[in-house]
């Protein structure tokens, strides 16, 4: 799974909770975000990887704050 196909599986709006989490608000939305892949790109048997997701939310009154997260992608049944 390459970063185009995890970012395109991303839910926004979870995306958009977590980030409000992050930031300690109830109605922000995310103006912005990255995912990069951290970690060896060598997978193994139970994980697709592990990604780095930061970006910015806008907070109210156009005051913009950032967050990131890291996010691993753990396969629920090993083949």
């Amino acid at each position: 799974m390459g970063l185009l196909g995890i970012s395109e599986r991303i839910d926004e709006y979870r995306l958009q909770a977590i980030s409000n989490d992050i930031l300690k608000i109830d109605d922000g939305f995310i103006t912005d975000r990255y995912c990069d892949s951290i970690g060896s790109p060598n997978r193994n048997f139970v994980t697709e990887g592990v990604y780095r997701i930061s970006g910015t939310t806008d907070i109210g009154e156009g005051v913009i704050r950032s967050w990131k997260l890291v996010l691993k992608v753990v396969i629920a049944e090993a083949n």
